[in-house]
């Protein structure tokens, strides 16, 4: 039943709740990158910064948001009905075990 039910019927909470984290995890790697790092896209748009290009600040914020954007349908969730056919057979095997069907 662990293995039928529960863990199948857990799976799409715990696939969110990891691309969540996975979006986090990128706000904070960012954020660290442009405030630590000395070269790299944050460097490279705290030296544009320092000099007033504002085209590379923006070229710099458009390749962080590219990839933040390319990484993310990668981490989709699979569609629902399939995770929860186990509640189904679980209750037709009641139904019929309590002469319902």
């Amino acid at each position: 039943m662990l293995w039928t039910v529960v863990v199948p019927a857990s799976l799409p909470g715990i696939v969110d709740a990891c691309r969540q984290m996975l979006a986090v995890s990128w706000t904070y790697l960012v954020i660290a990158e442009i405030v630590a790092a000395t070269d790299g896209i944050g460097a490279m748009m705290m030296r544009a910064r320092r000099f007033v290009h504002v085209d590379e600040i923006m070229a710099g914020i458009l390749v962080i948001g590219l990839l933040g954007l390319e990484g993310a349908p990668r981490t989709r969730t699979p569609p629902r009905t399939r995770v929860h056919e186990p509640w189904r057979a679980v209750r037709r095997a009641c139904a019929r075990l309590l002469g319902f069907a």
